[in-house]
């Protein structure tokens, strides 16, 4: 399965993580800066009121990308879409901060559920905004914090290996507390390893329906990830270091590069709706990357569901860039409408 590469013995790996420890810890940090803060100008509203602080934070995206939408009016902030806001566990005591919500905050059960998995650096506020169209036309949306983001317990970021248990964690909450009429999934890069690492690995045992899937900003495997990063940020070669560089992940982390393939052996998913959001100029997961990812899931439909829009934008940004198209699309793909 692996593309071929120089294999160390434990003496050479033991060398090398000394002679290159600064070019590891380097490497590394990227991938596991941790987000145990809520944004700064935000920190004594939420303390108060989350309900406010997630509508503002909202509002100044909107503001800061100048993004034709309304603003979340002042009479909505008085309306309180928070259903719950609390901690729930997860794999090795890490404890999960989550947020549901919903605009018909009386009547919960039996309704259409959205779950929003964010990326890597970022936290359930930036989540919220994703919700805000699913809100408006009554789905109920949660959004919360991964491991290692936001309120969440510190812990190691794993690129979707652990953090697949926080999103498990979440759906099973909902589907104890609120009876479901149905449950989707919509994430945006590090989140959409997390999506689909979890229907891969956890999912499939459970054999839960998912409404529809949204992956914006996607991959096909970790390893052609860190493949692009080895050379365009360090200029090395992938054949000499790659050995190096996934020892030290699961002496450091507890996981194998190589085991984080979300857009890769898809067969399982394949009566899955997919839609998958690529951005040409995405610099952090390379459209590329996102289109063999589409490529794998197409291959095992018999009668195709999944779809891809291609975005002309850097890395998650189709959002700010372009929010209507966005929708539109996103929309027409939920009712089975042709883009």
């Amino acid at each position: 399965m692996s593309s071929a590469y120089k294999v160390l013995t434990d003496e050479e790996y033991t060398k090398l993580k000394i002679e290159k420890r600064l070019f590891l810890i380097s490497f590394f940090k990227v991938f596991n800066t941790n987000l145990n803060k809520i944004p700064i100008i935000f920190k004594e509203k939420l303390a108060d009121n989350l309900n406010f602080s997630l509508k503002e934070y909202s509002n100044n995206l909107i503001n800061k990308y100048s993004i034709k939408t309304d603003l979340i009016q002042e009479y909505e902030f008085k309306d309180n879409w928070v259903i719950e806001n609390k901690f729930i566990n997860s794999n090795y005591n890490t404890k999960i901060n989550i947020a549901l919500l919903s605009k018909e905050i009386i009547d919960t059960k039996n309704k259409p559920w959205v779950i929003i998995v964010h990326g890597l650096n970022s936290n359930k506020h930036k989540s919220f905004f994703y919700s805000i169209e699913y809100l408006k036309r009554k789905y109920n949306v949660a959004i919360f914090d991964l491991r290692n983001h936001g309120l969440s317990t510190k812990n190691k970021t794993t690129m979707g290996f652990n953090e697949k248990f926080d999103l498990d964690a979440v759906v099973k909450y909902i589907q104890k507390n609120y009876e479901p009429k149905s449950i989707s999934l919509h994430g945006w890069s590090m989140g959409t390893f997390t999506i689909m690492e979890y229907l891969k690995k956890i999912n499939i045992n459970y054999k839960n329906k998912f409404e529809f899937i949204i992956l914006d900003s996607p991959i096909d495997r970790l390893i052609n990830l860190f493949k692009y990063y080895l050379k365009t940020k360090y200029d090395l070669n992938y054949f000499d270091n790659f050995d190096l560089i996934n020892k030290y992940c699961i002496e450091k982390y507890n996981y194998s590069i190589e085991d984080i393939n979300p857009g890769y052996d898809l067969s399982i998913l394949k009566e899955y709706k997919i839609l998958f959001i690529l951005c040409k100029n995405d610099l952090v997961t390379p459209y590329n990357l996102g289109e063999k990812a589409y490529e794998n899931k197409i291959y095992f439909e018999k009668i195709k569901k999944s779809k891809k829009i291609v975005l002309d934008c850097k890395h998650a940004s189709g959002i700010y860039n372009f929010y209507n198209k966005y929708w539109k699309n996103i929309f027409q793909f939920i009712k089975g409408e042709q883009n």
